[in-house]
């Protein structure tokens, strides 16, 4: 895939993943079932801080990952569990017909896409919730770069707030960004990843940008010799600017972070703080969710947030709904509706990562204007997609081994648009 004016580029998630495959060698002999089991577990099965991202172990810790790295709690409140209901049986059997007839085999979609959980809603209700590879109801998944859409729509609520000015500059609200690549980028280019940012993805250079991101955010370890930035903030000053800002989207997921720094200065509080004071704690979720966090505390924005499958499902159906959720407003209408109208299509680069169909990227959010989803992706199987017609929901937690392959992205691609439709 190339980029105009630019070098031959991988999509990121292609290129995140095999930096994970290129952690420590697999265990091919070890069952991702007899993974943390028994006092103490022998050591092959044992997931720590240096394997859990490679496989078979990302299976045990993308659903345990407070047991192995540094997190930030996020509280649910006080309040009372709000249910989620069963749909009525028309949707269920719409469902059920269209995998009696072969337009959706959900064993073979959990077999071949390693899915640790799916819930799809109707109108707000449950019209099938299924676990595999040993998840449970109450485990809290890392839902990867689905939290840089709940960053977004954080951002998004404080723009309609006042507190946050989207036409300011990055350098307004951090200036310690200003002689970098961000400094001169507007808060609605970094929301948009409209930023240029000159960005080394060479996998096989432990000094290279990728990597650096990776070890500061606690995502990787750097090999001996190699230094390392402190903190996602100190290395996010090391990026310098490639181009004009606001040309084409430009996915970089340090630009996430930025955001999060944007957010932490205009609000006064972490991302996750205002997530859990203003939204979260309305949701009634069922437990709490958690953030990771660097060696300095930074709650990371580009993909660190953990929560239940419900608890996702609720968020998401908190969008779809406008806002509303439980019969109470979480957040103005106004701000989901500028998240579902999207970011300018224009700037989505034909032909990007192979997909087809009109596009574009907002608040930090994918909307698919031609088959009306909007949608957020992580890299490893974690996704929320909302039919912006029909109000369905289609939630999913995975333990994809790579990201690129084999077919993980068309499968769910093919899954959710059979999904949406069978319960038009």
């Amino acid at each position: 895939m190339s980029r105009p004016g630019g070098k031959l580029r991988m999509a990121p998630w292609v290129l995140l993943s095999a930096l994970m495959a290129a952690g420590p060698a697999r265990a091919a002999d070890v069952d991702p079932q007899s993974l943390m089991q028994g006092f103490p577990p022998p050591p092959e099965a044992i997931v720590t801080a240096a394997n859990w991202r490679t496989p078979p172990y990302q299976v045990w810790s993308f659903r345990h990952l407070e047991q192995v790295r540094p997190t930030r709690t996020v509280f649910r409140g006080e309040g009372p569990v709000v249910p989620l209901e069963a749909a009525d049986e028309g949707a269920r059997n719409r469902l059920e017909l269209a995998m009696s007839s072969g337009a959706l085999d959900l064993d073979a979609f959990f077999r071949d896409n390693h899915v640790d959980g799916l819930i799809l809603l109707k109108g707000g209700k449950v019209v099938l919730e299924r676990y595999g590879n040993g998840q449970q109801p109450r485990d809290r998944h890392i839902m990867m770069s689905v939290g840089k859409s709940v960053v977004g729509t954080v951002a998004e609520l404080l723009i309609h707030d006042g507190v946050l000015d989207e036409n300011k500059y990055v350098r307004d609200y951090v200036p310690e960004l200003q002689a970098g690549a961000f400094g001169d980028a507007t808060v609605r280019q970094v929301m948009d990843m409209l930023v240029s940012v000159d960005y080394d993805e060479t996998l096989d250079d432990p000094r290279s940008d990728v990597n650096q991101f990776l070890y500061a955010a606690g995502l990787g370890q750097p090999p001996a010799g190699v230094v390392a930035a402190p903190s996602l903030y100190a290395f996010l000053k090391t990026l310098g600017k490639k181009d004009e800002h606001g040309q084409f989207f430009d996915y970089v997921t340090p630009t996430s972070e930025v955001l999060g720094w944007i957010v932490a200065r205009a609000a006064g509080a972490n991302w996750a703080d205002v997530f859990e004071e203003r939204i979260y704690r309305a949701l009634g979720a069922e437990r709490d969710a958690f953030v990771l966090v660097d060696d300095e505390g930074t709650q990371t924005a580009a993909g660190g947030l953990a929560l239940t499958l419900r608890d996702a499902a609720r968020f998401a159906q908190m969008i779809s709904d406008d806002g509303m959720f439980g019969g109470r407003r979480v957040l103005p209408a106004e701000v989901v509706a500028r998240i579902k109208a999207g970011g300018d299509s224009r700037r989505w680069r034909e032909g990007l990562w192979g997909w087809t169909g009109k596009y574009s990227y907002g608040s930090q959010w994918y909307v698919q204007h031609d088959a009306a989803i909007l949608s957020a992706l992580g890299i490893h199987g974690q996704s929320v997609h909302i039919g912006l017609d029909n109000d369905v929901v289609v939630v999913l937690q995975g333990s994809w081994p790579v990201a690129g392959g084999p077919g993980y992205w068309d499968r769910r691609a093919a899954f959710v648009a059979a999904a949406i439709s069978a319960l038009e």
